[in-house]
């Protein structure tokens, strides 16, 4: 039973603090600066994800694509990586391996990384 409430209080928190969040920045990022920006002045390739998953926390999809294109993908990723959490901690599944894990935290610098290279040849970078 400790198992079950502690899954659903973090998420519950993890959750409302996302909502809580999004609701009460501002939606120009100002209040979210990126600390590689500030020290290089060049974006980084997760430039604009703070701001791009704040957007789909209001529920404004356009906004947050406009700000990371892969801003969808990670706020899914996160959403099922809360649920993985759920169905280890309960028993219902073993945890995922190593292996698994490095291949998919390889794939999304893989593709964070060529996302960020488009978006510098395109121009669109959030400066």
């Amino acid at each position: 039973m400790a198992k079950r409430a502690l899954w659903a209080g973090a998420g519950a928190i993890v959750f409302g603090s996302w909502i809580a969040l999004a609701r009460g920045l501002p939606p120009d990022g100002t209040l979210v600066p990126c600390p590689v920006r500030a020290l290089t002045g060049v974006p980084c390739p997760g430039c604009g994800m703070t701001r791009a998953l704040l957007a789909l926390g209001r529920g404004d999809v356009g906004e947050g694509l406009a700000l990371h294109p892969l801003s969808p993908l990670i706020a899914a990723e996160a959403m099922l990586a809360w649920i993985l959490w759920g169905l280890v901690v309960f028993g219902w599944t073993p945890p995922p391996g190593r292996r698994a894990l490095n291949v998919m935290l390889a794939a999304n610098a893989v593709l964070l990384f060529t996302v960020w290279v488009v978006r510098w040849w395109a121009g669109t970078l959030p400066w």
